[in-house]
């Protein structure tokens, strides 16, 4: 090979590994394009103002946030807090005392726990203008997150779940579901708990007289209702197989009646049932005994769920999502989630139903009273105009209200 010849494929070679050299440059230091997320997990209704609770992330850095917002009933936003600790955080629940506004959640702190998806419980009181008066980090097993709240007369009530992470193994006896009585300084009164150390949880809690009546799971697949008394000592339990890998998702209750919805698995031959991914939406009635009067489920071949339940008078309310298309409901995208609210009698009778989607996959997961209509949020990856919130694509997700009457009719944001 002549010199001349040499120089011309070193010349290229280097045009190579420059062009290689550049391309792996822009790959490290330009920013990346990520999807732009937002969800409302819960809001309370106060002063005729939206408080919401839910999480962001943004194109940004793609971190998501809890958030903290104040809306008007017309959907103004008037201001918003993220979450300004951790690494990544999410809102689920959100109750007003008379300091402020009560936030439950979780979080990462550590690189660790950001790249294994290990959280901490926290709990968080903001004053009436969004500004963070305190918060408290609350741990048992690898793996804890709080999930709703209520006020008690002596302080907050918190459950959630607590649990070990992937592959771990252990023994412990206080994971799982967890319930945690908080005082109004976000000092620990007692816990307790119920429940598997690798998939228990608890979704939900209300009042049943003097007691506590909580929902959620156990095993994979089996929901738990407990009733706990007003010093977290346990006075009955209640399995329910088989639901979804979510358990029960909400509790209402009412004299001697307890009424818990979420979803259940539907499938001709049982021998196959926990193999199934074709559920109901279901609703689920106890006495305060733990007595199970019925259990009455709605959907069709594919895969319904209640996600949230409101009791007005002697009627149920109740949201969630449907995919099915066999059950006198047009999805608003064929194999897309769409909103789903259903009017029921105390029997578990729908007496109504209706949809409420757009262009892409929504869900509706809480559901609350908002002067003489009821008030719904959720999530929604649609961009039609259908809902309050903007989104950006397809295939980004964004929080959004819906308000709608008695009738399942006239909505509005």
């Amino acid at each position: 090979m002549n010199k001349k010849l040499k120089i011309i494929i070193i010349f290229f070679v280097c045009l190579l590994v420059i062009e290689f050299a550049f391309w792996l440059f822009l790959f490290f230091h330009l920013p990346q394009e990520v999807s732009s997320y937002e969800a409302f997990n819960q809001v309370l209704v106060d002063n005729q103002r939206r408080v919401v609770v839910g999480s962001r992330n943004t194109q940004e850095d793609n971190l998501e946030k809890g958030i903290l917002a104040l809306y008007e009933a017309s959907g103004e936003l008037v201001w918003e807090k993220p979450y300004d600790s951790g690494e990544t955080s999410t809102f689920y629940a959100v109750q007003k005392d008379s300091s402020g506004y009560v936030i439950v959640g979780s979080a990462t702190f550590t690189d660790e726990q950001k790249e294994k998806d290990l959280c901490e419980g926290i709990l968080v009181q903001y004053d009436f203008d969004g500004n963070k008066l305190w918060e408290k980090r609350y741990q048992v097993l690898s793996d804890t997150r709080f999930y709703d709240l209520m006020i008690t007369n002596t302080g907050i009530l918190v459950v959630g779940q607590s649990i070990y992470e992937n592959l771990e193994v252990g023994n412990h006896s206080i994971g799982g579901g967890i319930i945690v009585q908080f005082d109004f300084e976000g000092n620990v009164l007692w816990n307790s708990n119920y429940g598997g150390n690798k998939s228990g949880s608890f979704n939900a809690v209300t009042s049943l007289g003097a007691n506590y009546v909580v929902v959620g799971k156990d095993s994979k697949d089996t929901g738990i209702t407990v009733v706990f008394d007003s010093t977290g000592k346990m006075i009955w339990e209640k399995d329910y197989s088989y639901t979804d890998d979510s358990g029960f998702m909400d509790v209402v209750t009412q004299g001697d009646d307890i009424y818990v919805v979420g979803s259940k698995k539907i499938v001709a031959n049982n021998d196959k049932i926990r193999d199934t991914e074709n559920t109901d939406a279901l609703l689920v009635h106890y006495r305060k005994d733990g007595t199970l009067v019925q259990a009455t489920t709605f959907g069709g071949s594919s895969h319904e769920r209640y996600q949230s339940l409101y009791l007005k008078g002697d009627k149920l309310y109740a949201v969630g999502h449907f995919t099915s298309l066999n059950i006198d409901l047009t999805p608003a995208v064929e194999n897309k989630m769409t909103g789903l609210l259903v009017e029921m009698d105390l029997e578990g009778n729908v007496l109504n139903k209706a949809s409420y989607g757009g262009n892409n996959n929504d869900n509706i997961v809480f559901l609350t009273m908002e002067k003489d209509h009821f008030l719904a949020v959720g999530y929604s990856e649609s961009n039609d105009g259908s809902f309050a919130s903007e989104s950006y694509s397809e295939n980004e997700c964004h929080g959004f209200f819906v308000t709608f009457d008695d009738a399942l009719l006239n909505f509005g944001l």
